[in-house]
């Protein structure tokens, strides 16, 4: 009696992968397959530059061919200083104060002025893509803000901001007494000569 024994051989098709492609901020891939031979190239969105090589080949090894690149944010403009005001010194010379500013595109400052002065020109400018910012760097200008609104009273002229040497003055409603001095004047530093005055009701008599 014979005995046959069959051997079954299966024949499967091995599938090579390489490891995934670190997960980078920015990185833009033109694939997700990963099996051997393919290439994957790379890209970074504006004002991004790729760091590394601009492909990868997945070899037979199941590893890349090179290591994966990244994207840097790409500087393109660096502000020149911007000169501000901050006071103002005994001999009655401004003091300035040089303030380097690093901006990307698409990024914004604002420049603000210190008490006792008002900006002259654009609050905010914009850092174009050419390197450029969108408006000029504004001046500050001393001046006297607006003093407020007294209670029971008038303040001519009323506006935002005063010129060095103007002069606003106070009426009382009728009724009211006027407590202080009804004249302020715009002092060389940017304050009020004197607070602003107060309206007190006149007491009815009765005889």
């Amino acid at each position: 009696m014979s005995t046959s024994h069959r051997t079954d051989v299966l024949c499967s098709l091995a599938v090579i992968q390489c490891p995934e492609i670190p997960n980078s901020n920015h990185l833009r891939a033109s694939t997700v397959n990963r099996t051997y031979g393919i290439r994957v190239h790379f890209s970074c969105p504006l004002n991004y530059r790729l760091m590394g090589p601009p492909f990868v080949t997945c070899w037979k090894n199941a590893s890349w061919s090179d290591t994966p690149p990244s994207c840097e944010r790409e500087l393109l403009f660096s502000a020149e200083h911007v000169t501000v005001i901050k006071e103002k010194s005994r001999m009655g010379q401004s003091i300035r104060t040089e303030v380097s500013v690093t901006a990307y595109p698409g990024d914004s400052v604002q420049y603000t002025c210190n008490a006792g002065y008002v900006l002259i020109g654009d609050s905010v400018s914009v850092c174009e893509a050419n390197g450029t910012w969108s408006k000029a760097v504004p001046k500050c200008k001393p001046a006297c803000e607006f003093p407020g609104q007294p209670a029971h009273a008038r303040l001519l002229p009323s506006k935002f901001h005063y010129d060095i040497g103007e002069v606003a003055l106070v009426a009382c409603s009728p009724g009211y007494r006027l407590l202080g001095s009804a004249r302020l004047r715009c002092s060389r530093d940017g304050h009020w000569s004197s607070p602003l005055p107060h309206c007190r009701r006149l007491l009815a008599v009765h005889k």
